[in-house]
């Protein structure tokens, strides 16, 4: 019986396959909007937890009170390197020191942060290398010059072409020194904002940066990373006493800042992301149904007549009702089939002019057409109770 039904059902909708189209197309168009606006949703949503999950997951940054005021007291090369094989649970540690200053490559100037890090200092910044790679302890310890750029200074240096392998020139009046540029990370990262006088970063190893542009090698502060966050304060208040004990330094001139302290606040805000998504889907499914259950209750009014001939040839009103509801959720499947492939290309249309890197899955796909299937179902058994309560007798006497 529900064979037969479904094969009325495609006959009825293809045979008026264009007015049909005509009538759903509003909710083709917004089911089509709705794709779109999940594939965006779902994209910014992983890029925040991806990003949460390095800025606030593991790590605390150290820095020395009253740096600039009072130089006895200032982290050094030999702390980084005695926290990081110290036994304090800690992964990871890196110092960051930059100035402003001019990239160029002989023939166009790019204002830009040089930043200088170790190995780790990738570890403290929300980076996605686009191409290449990140320099090497070997690289840093031997003060190479290699240097990582962002995708803005590979565009306006060099345009389309592939910058791996190219030189690259720090200085300002002059030419100082050249670099190779050997990764190219996606702009902009977590700590750094953008600044519209310095649009651009690259990194160099610290010892290079240095070497070659400090006079000293005393760093203000450092970023740690935390191998266990549960013990987070107990490591912090080690970190002190360690560096305190280290330096005979009774004084506290030592600070933990806390990242994680921020943990709580940024759940919260997916949390909220992740509600509001809901509420927009919740209201989308429901005016979605609407229509759906008004265009068939349109379809019945006009298809008395053959309703009332399929009652007085003997269908019940269980006949009636149900093919209508398979109707109903062979039209909603269809519109659902259709709005994900027209939603689908222009999304994929859209990535051309941005950055967006996602597409629906298999399961996405599996759920959009699965809720419309309910849709089908519900919204249509109302339109299909008023088909089964037409009397034939009162259309069939005005024949």
């Amino acid at each position: 019986m529900v064979i037969n039904n479904i094969n009325l059902s495609l006959k009825i909708i293809f045979k008026n396959m264009f007015k049909n189209f005509i009538a759903l197309f509003g909710i083709i168009m917004g089911i089509s909007l709705f794709v779109i606006l999940f594939c965006v949703l779902k994209y910014d949503k992983n890029i925040f937890l991806h990003n949460y999950q390095k800025i606030g997951s593991n790590f605390i940054k150290v820095h020395t009170l009253n740096f600039n005021k009072d130089k006895k007291y200032y982290l050094n090369f030999d702390d980084i390197k005695s926290l990081k094989y110290s036994e304090l649970s800690i992964e990871s540690v890196s110092p960051e020191v930059y100035f402003k200053g001019i990239i160029s490559n002989k023939f166009t100037n790019l204002g830009c942060y040089i930043i200088g890090g170790t190995e780790d200092y990738r570890d403290f910044m929300i980076m996605d290398m686009m191409f290449g790679r990140f320099f090497s302890k070997h690289e840093c310890i031997n003060k190479e010059n290699v240097i990582i750029i962002d995708n803005f200074t590979s565009m306006k240096l060099f345009g389309v072409e592939n910058s791996l392998g190219r030189e690259i020139y720090i200085g300002d009046s002059k030419i100082v020194d050249k670099y190779k540029v050997i990764g190219v990370m996606k702009y902009p990262s977590n700590i750094w904002k953008k600044n519209s006088n310095v649009p651009s970063f690259c990194i160099i190893p610290v010892d290079n940066f240095i070497h070659k542009f400090k006079t000293n090698s005393f760093f203000e502060y450092v970023y740690v990373s935390i191998k266990n966050t549960e013990d987070i304060y107990n490591v912090s208040n080690s970190i002190i006493n360690f560096l305190k004990v280290k330096n005979n330094i009774s004084k506290d001139v030592y600070q933990i800042e806390n990242f994680i302290k921020q943990e709580n606040h940024i759940k919260n805000m997916s949390n909220i992301f992740i509600k509001v998504v809901k509420f927009i889907v919740y209201i989308f499914i429901f005016l979605s149904g609407i229509n759906i259950m008004n265009f068939m209750s349109f379809n019945i009014s006009a298809r008395a007549k053959e309703i009332g001939i399929r009652r007085s040839v003997g269908a019940s009103r269980y006949d009636i009702f149900m093919q209508f509801v398979v109707e109903s959720c062979i039209l909603s499947l269809l519109v659902g089939i259709i709005g994900i492939i027209i939603g689908s290309i222009i999304f994929n249309f859209l990535k051309f002019f941005t950055n967006i890197q996602f597409k629906l899955n298999i399961l996405d796909i599996f759920v959009f057409l699965l809720i419309y299937f309910f849709i089908g179902i519900c919204f249509g058994s109302f339109s299909a109770m008023k088909a089964c309560r037409i009397d034939p007798i009162d259309i069939l006497k005005y024949e």
